[in-house]
């Protein structure tokens, strides 16, 4: 059971930083008195369990925040400065020889 209340709290931790989005220095705040538990009650079960589980549920929300892409106004710069196309031509390159543009042609200006 304790291996399932600690996935259950990385999974909590994973949903509540998703929904909340705090700041790295806020989860490592948070974990010092995990680790304070952990270390004051090493040899009591609960104590201990619930510190584990505060220290997943931190790890997991940790992991989303590093694991999600962070992108700045530079970041995608060749999609938002070429013209917007869509669809399964949208990465064709475009060709030079196009006469007449469709709207499956690779050079077809996007609507």
């Amino acid at each position: 059971m304790t291996l399932f209340y600690l996935g259950l709290a990385w999974l909590a931790g994973i949903a509540l930083a998703r929904w909340l989005d705090p700041p790295l220095p806020v989860l490592g705040l948070l974990a010092v008195p995990a680790l304070a538990a952990l270390l004051l009650y090493r040899r009591e079960r609960g104590p201990r369990l619930a510190a584990l589980c505060a220290l997943a549920l931190l790890a997991g929300a940790a992991r989303l925040l590093w694991a999600t892409p962070h992108f700045g106004p530079d970041d995608l710069w060749p999609i938002t400065t070429t013209r917007a196309r869509s669809g399964w031509w949208a990465w064709w390159p475009t060709s030079p020889t196009c006469a007449t543009p469709t709207r499956t042609c690779a050079c077809a200006p996007s609507r």
